[in-house]
């Protein structure tokens, strides 16, 4: 009978029916806590959800019992990063390199490795581009009717020191053009943060 509710929630997961698939997983689950496939998808659909810290907790119990449950560990990674515990992430993907370096998993934990490792010591940029219409009714006698493009970048550098000390300088220019009234302007941000971050153990 487990084996046709993982089927199935399995099924409804890959159709992005995550409400059902998570109905199917939790009836496994109720029958056997521990059941490593209905755990690692029950953490997918937290990660999905963006149900972070729920996704992270359900990886780890999964952990606890399969230390080797490497999609559990690289997902766990991923959320990892996404709550900014990126030496936590470092962890995981490291276990993930010494236990199958040479697999598809060995290799995406090596390039997100590369990527979190740069983040917390290195220099990383990121860049978006708006676009936005704007009514100018509230601040005009004559009102009309803009169009606004937004060009945002950001270029950090982050270094982080032994005593877990992280020092961040950025610079974030924004290019503003307003298309119907044809002027243009550019903001610059500077800003320096100093933090302090501790991993945690999970096992």
């Amino acid at each position: 009978a487990q084996l046709v509710l993982l089927a199935l929630g399995r099924q409804y997961f890959s159709d992005h029916d995550l409400k059902t698939a998570q109905t199917y997983f939790a009836q496994v689950l109720a029958a056997d806590p521990k059941n490593p496939a209905a755990l690692l998808y029950k953490g997918l659909i937290y990660s999905n959800n963006s149900e972070l810290e729920d996704a992270a907790t359900t990886f780890e119990t999964l952990l606890h019992d399969n230390p080797n449950q490497l999609p559990a560990r690289i997902n766990l990674g991923l959320v990892y990063e996404r709550l900014n515990r990126e030496d936590d992430a470092i962890r995981e993907y490291r276990y993930v390199l010494e236990q199958n370096p040479k697999s598809n998993i060995g290799e995406e934990a090596a390039r997100r490795l590369k990527l979190v490792e740069k983040r917390i010591k290195g220099l990383f940029t990121t860049m978006d581009y708006h676009m936005v219409y704007d009514s100018n009714s509230s601040l005009s006698a004559t009102p009309t009717n803009e169009y606004r493009t937004d060009l945002d970048l950001t270029f950090a550098f982050r270094y982080k020191a032994k005593n877990d000390l992280r020092y961040t300088l950025t610079w974030a220019p924004i290019y503003t053009t307003y298309h119907v009234g044809h002027f243009d302007f550019l903001t610059n941000t500077f800003t320096v943060a100093l933090s302090s971050v501790t991993a945690r153990r999970t096992l």
